[in-house]
């Protein structure tokens, strides 16, 4: 089976840019232990953009899908849980519902691996598969930066429901 990480494509610049989140997230209750800590449904500020793309995946800051896209991943994972993020251009009058998923964390990265040098970031990834089992989608582990790794048929479910916005880079799997 062939995976993928997935990451931000620069190209769409008109895509909402989530601004003064901190505090109303953190990072690490997007991990599964934690989950539970995040309220339901938060309502977080974007950069106004009068021509705003409302694509259906954002990568950055943190891993969000539209309605379409959680639909497409509950077929391939079920039992995943998802927080309801409404995104809002306050400017413009601009309103989009995300939904924040519980991925799992995976830790299958090999020794074969490369990283920036402050470790945050993977110059080189190949993951171990017998560690990876039947999931689909998840979070690495053992790397600060949260890169979310999603299998082919479901990066192509994905893509055929008119998701746009990231960009695939395949791994290595051993």
């Amino acid at each position: 089976m062939r995976y993928y990480l997935m990451k931000k494509d620069p190209q769409f610049s008109r895509a909402p840019d989530v601004i003064n989140w901190y505090g109303k997230i953190k990072v690490q209750d997007i991990k599964p232990g934690n989950y539970h800590l995040l309220p339901e449904r938060l309502l977080l500020p974007i950069r106004a953009n009068q021509n705003m793309d409302f694509i259906k995946i954002l990568i950055t800051p943190f891993f969000l899908v539209s309605e379409e896209i959680r639909e497409c991943l509950e077929l391939y994972e079920p039992l995943l849980g998802f927080k309801e993020i409404v995104l809002l251009d306050k400017k413009y009058k601009q309103a989009q519902e995300y939904f924040l998923p519980t991925l799992d964390e995976v830790d299958c990265l090999t020794e074969k691996c490369e990283y920036h040098r402050s470790r945050s970031h993977l110059l080189y990834t190949q993951i171990d598969l017998n560690k990876v089992g039947d999931k689909s989608i998840f979070y690495l582990t053992g790397i600060s930066h949260n890169y979310v790794v999603v299998r082919l048929d479901v990066a192509e479910s994905m893509i055929r429901r008119g998701a746009r916005g990231f960009l695939l880079e395949e791994i290595d799997c051993r």
